[in-house]
């Protein structure tokens, strides 16, 4: 037992490694530029037929933008759910200034959960014959 609790330790820091070194190579401006960009592309389609077009001359597509928001949604909800966690794990023994500090964070932190994930939820991918964004769209 004492040697799988020492793997899924090896593992969730391989993973937090994994991690640190994808956004120092600017997964963070990645994943901000995506979230921009879908807002842009659900309020205004001559911006995203743009976009579109810059996409195409770079062999890439709306679905891939969409795939990165819909990853920091992920990622995000994670992290959430591990931060109320250990607030409320936490929150008993501290002060009432260290507990209203952490609760606002967190409130912070679903606000933007909140955010990337109407972003993801709503971005627009064309559903076009035999266009693989529209199947993305579809969840195919």
């Amino acid at each position: 037992e004492e040697e799988d609790s020492d793997d899924e330790e090896d593992e969730e820091e391989r993973a937090d490694m994994h991690m640190a070194r994808r956004l120092e190579a600017g997964l963070y401006t990645l994943q901000m530029i995506s979230v921009i960009v879908g807002t842009v592309s659900i309020h205004s389609p001559k911006a995203r037929d743009r976009l579109r077009n810059k996409l195409d001359q770079k062999d890439h597509t709306l679905s891939d933008i969409r795939e990165v928001v819909v990853n920091f949604a992920q990622t995000l909800a994670r992290e959430y759910e591990v931060a109320e966690q250990s607030s409320a794990k936490e929150g008993a023994g501290s002060d009432a200034k260290v507990r209203e500090e952490a609760t606002k964070k967190l409130e912070g932190d679903k606000q933007k959960l909140e955010l990337v994930k109407s972003i993801a939820i709503t971005f627009p991918v064309p559903a076009d014959a035999g266009d693989a964004e529209g199947e993305a769209a579809s969840g195919g």
